[in-house]
């Protein structure tokens, strides 16, 4: 698995079509607060995660390629959204700047 992402043949898929109706926030769900106390979205918390996955790569491949360069990884994110929402998740992610991943990686 490791020999896969980080010869980039690996990527996240998630699915954001969910409009939250039961909590009464008139968004769609992975970009509300899901009650944590650091206030932060489903959206966030899943690009956070990835971000320490890259790092963990990142750094697993240069201990493995002592003496030679190695290039950063960057697994891509891709957002699986609805003609509803589509402009919506793209401004949240525009707006929160990729929540630090790079906007060619989503």
């Amino acid at each position: 698995a490791l020999s896969e992402m980080t010869a980039e043949r690996v990527g996240v898929v998630l699915l954001c079509g969910g409009f939250d109706r039961v909590l009464g926030n008139g968004v769609f769900k992975g970009m509300i607060n899901v009650g944590l106390p650091s206030g932060k979205s489903i959206l966030q918390l899943y690009c956070e995660r990835m971000q320490r996955l890259c790092h963990t790569l990142q750094r697993r491949t240069e201990m493995l390629a002592v003496g030679r360069s190695s290039r950063a990884i960057s697994i891509p994110l891709y957002i699986m959204t609805n003609q509803w929402n589509h402009e919506e998740i793209k401004e949240f992610f525009e707006e929160n700047k990729f929540f630090g991943l790079l906007p060619t990686q989503v």
